[in-house]
């Protein structure tokens, strides 16, 4: 964790370790200016993935997901002419790319078609990774794009950006009426070191998601502009509250990286459990058997039930 102190002199790559206990102890809330401030940040940073090939370019299913149809034919709406190049850019070569026109749409269409008479290996594509047919309310991010490497998430995001992402003087946002795909932008947001919430408009019937990242999610220069004449704001994520849910099983965990930190759910970033580096210190390299004492005076923790004393603990060293 870091604090707001640390943050404030610019030391967002400062942190240490503290215990929940600790955090608790201290007060993960202060009040200041007669408002509830956190006193502890967590550290944010980007999931390093294996890289993952597609026939479809990531850029290019960020644009069909967020403004195509896949209904019948495969076509793209926009007005935004940089959209128009890099669909043109990130098709694939073995596809036919060009501009319909329709009289009663004020956007341009790209359509992208198959160049023999076959059929269109990306409607083949498409319903391999299950988008095809799929109506707007009913669009999400296939894993295989979700959990790639850096790279390709950050062309995937800006695909959807480019198309139906927006940016104000404070903040950026991503619209749609899917919540499976508001829930899937949200998880691409963390992944790559962004922090992100979802809210859900009635009037308008549509999840909006917030994009906040330390970096431009843009492609395309009419958003790229506004961004970078933006005060640029500070990317964390703050301790808000601590509820206790109860008693359970519990495995420390042991990861090789330097510093013993990994993601858990939603690529929030904590650190090994010290339990088991403080049993091991006993007897180090060995399996060991240890007592209730043992464990309730480790753990720092006298709620302690008699379920708790059928288990018996061994441990391996292989931290």
């Amino acid at each position: 964790v870091s604090t707001p102190r640390q943050k404030g002199k610019g030391m967002d790559s400062y942190f240490f370790i503290k215990s929940v206990a600790e955090i608790i102890s201290n007060g993960y809330l202060y009040l200041k200016e007669n408002k509830q401030r956190s006193r502890y940040f967590i550290p944010v940073a980007k999931a390093n993935l294996s890289i993952k090939k597609h026939y479809i370019h990531p850029y290019l299913l960020g644009t069909l997901i967020a403004n195509g149809s896949l209904l019948h034919t495969v076509i793209v709406s926009t007005k935004d002419q940089d959209v128009i190049d890099n669909i043109f850019q990130f098709s694939p070569k073995d596809c036919q790319v060009y501009e319909r026109t329709y009289p009663s749409s004020t956007a341009r269409v790209i359509a992208i078609n198959k160049k023999t008479k076959l059929f269109n290996p990306v409607v083949t594509e498409l319903k391999r990774v299950g988008l095809w047919g799929k109506k707007s309310r009913e669009k999400f991010i296939p894993d295989e794009y979700l959990y790639d490497s850096v790279e390709n998430r950050l062309r995937l995001l800006a695909g959807l950006m480019d198309c139906d992402g927006g940016e104000s003087a404070r903040s950026t946002r991503y619209l749609t009426t899917s919540i499976k795909l508001a829930k899937d932008v949200q998880s691409l947001v963390r992944s790559l070191g962004g922090v992100s919430n979802i809210t859900y408009s009635k009037l308008r019937e549509t999840y909006r998601v917030s994009v906040n990242t330390n970096f431009n999610p843009f492609k395309t220069s009419r958003y790229s502009i506004r961004r970078d004449t933006r005060q640029k704001l500070s990317v964390s994520r703050s301790i808000r509250n601590i509820e206790y849910l109860g008693e359970e099983i519990t495995y420390c965990i042991g990861v090789s990286s330097k510093h013993g930190l990994y993601f858990t759910d939603n690529y929030i970033i904590t650190h090994n459990s010290t339990f088991a580096r403080e049993l091991m210190a006993k007897e180090s390299g060995k399996w060991v058997r240890t007592n209730k004492d043992d464990l309730r005076a480790m753990l720092h923790d006298g709620r302690w039930s008699k379920e708790n004393e059928k288990f018996v603990l061994n441990v391996r060293d292989f931290i």
